[in-house]
This record gives C-alpha cells, sequence and structure tokens, in this order.
C-alpha cells in the first residue's frame, strides 16, 4: 500500500453477515471519506444473502475473504485483520456510516499523539442529530456507561478526552499495538474487550477524539448461530 511522509497507511476491517441492506451505505462512507491511503478487507461469515456479489458489483476495489462456515464475530475480525496491511487498523460494523472526515482524523489522533494506542469517533442513531456513543465511562459500582447516550448534540462533547473504554463498533488502533495483544480474543467477542486490554497494557493509552462522528442506520442484525468448521 502506498504511503506518504507523516501520513500512515489504513486498513478499514468490515465482518458482514447478510448485510446486503446496508453494506453499500457503509461502504459508500468509507471511500467517502477519501483517505488516500486506504484498504478495504471485508470479510463474510458464510452470508445466505447477495451481499457479495452486490459489493463485488459497486466496490470491485474491496478485498473480499469468504468463510466457509459462520465462524462468529472476533474469528472474522481477526481473518481480516491478518489479511491487511494498514499500519492503522480500523474495525467497523457493516451498519456504520461514516462522516466524510471521520478516519483522516482518528488517523491522525494516533499519528500526533504517540501515547494513543486507541481512538474512536462520538456516534449518532440514525436521526444524526441524538448522541448514542461519546465514549464509555465505568463507575466505581463497575457499571459501564455510554457518556451522552440519548442526549442532543449540541457540541458539547467536541473535545479530546480520555475514556474507559470504546464502542465497538468504530475503533481505530495502531497494529503494532494490536499484534502485541494477540487480536481479538475468539472465546469472547466483544470488541470492547480489546480497549480494556489496552488500558491493562499500558497506562494513558487510550483517548477518545469526540469531534467526529459517525451514524448508524436502521438496521437489526440477525441473531447468528456460531457452528464449527
Amino acid at each position: 500500500m502506498k504511503q506518504a511522509a507523516g501520513l500512515p497507511s489504513l486498513s478499514v476491517i468490515i465482518p458482514n453477515y447478510n448485510g446486503e441492506s446496508v453494506i453499500c451505505d457503509c461502504l459508500g462512507s468509507v471511500y467517502g471519506t477519501k483517505y488516500p491511503f486506504l484498504e478495504v478487507v471485508l470479510v463474510d461469515d458464510a452470508s445466505k444473502d447477495n451481499s457479495i456479489s452486490v459489493v463485488r458489483k459497486y466496490f470491485p476495489q474491496v478485498k473480499i475473504l469468504e468463510n466457509r462456515f459462520n465462524s462468529g464475530f472476533a474469528r472474522t475480525v481477526n481473518t481480516g485483520i491478518r489479511a491487511s496491511s494498514g499500519e492503522i487498523l480500523v474495525l467497523l460494523n457493516m451498519d456504520i456510516t461514516l462522516d466524510a472526515d471521520c478516519l483522516g482524523q482518528l488517523a491522525k489522533g494516533l499519528v500526533e499523539d504517540k501515547e494513543v494506542g486507541i481512538a474512536g469517533p462520538k456516534m449518532f442513531f440514525p436521526d444524526g442529530k441524538t448522541i448514542q456513543h461519546a465514549g464509555g465511562k465505568i463507575r466505581p459500582n463497575g457499571v459501564s456507561v455510554h457518556v451522552g447516550r440519548g442526549e442532543l448534540d449540541s457540541g458539547q462533547y467536541d473535545y479530546v478526552a480520555e475514556v474507559d473504554y470504546l464502542c465497538g463498533a468504530v475503533i481505530a488502533l495502531r497494529r503494532d499495538l494490536l499484534l502485541d495483544l494477540g487480536c481479538l480474543d475468539e472465546g469472547y467477542s466483544p470488541p470492547e474487550l480489546l480497549t480494556a486490554l489496552v488500558a491493562a497494557y499500558a497506562i494513558n493509552i487510550m483517548t477518545f477524539p469526540y469531534l467526529f462522528m459517525s451514524r448508524i442506520p436502521r438496521y437489526n442484525a440477525p441473531r447468528v448461530e456460531v457452528g464449527n468448521e
């Protein structure tokens, strides 16, 4: 992948399962960011719809990997990670659309502050105005909360801040850090665990760039039964 001085190569990893109704919106937004050194790896987890043929038709530049059997979220993401080449990896759910500045700003945050290991964007519900996630905090009683959830956005979280964890729907991180951690734990799939591992790996390694946003279309993923290969 081509690179330029000061600008890292970036790979977007998208796990797909029966995402025909949302995947074009997702990929269109990824390429709409116009990040110049971008690789997109889509790993299909044995979908039963036409999502892969649709991607091949409209986004032939996407690198597609196909699981023979449904492998579950974590293993599917790890397959994409291992097939990618970017210095910065963005783990992205198929039902997310990105603001045009999102990828560039996330990469910039990781490049400009070497102590930042993971970055994530402010996220909205489908109306594009109501905040779904502006970072995660863990209360003293152990209960986790999404900062700003349900609030109308008026710029109240438009600053960079450290948080306890990030929503797994959009996570940007350094490739070398992820490989040191050993990728996602395939026995425990939620990617929020990854941010917890990073917090334990080195102090002050996570920050959250609140200025960047992504929007969640109206989509409910079907329940997936995990099979064995």
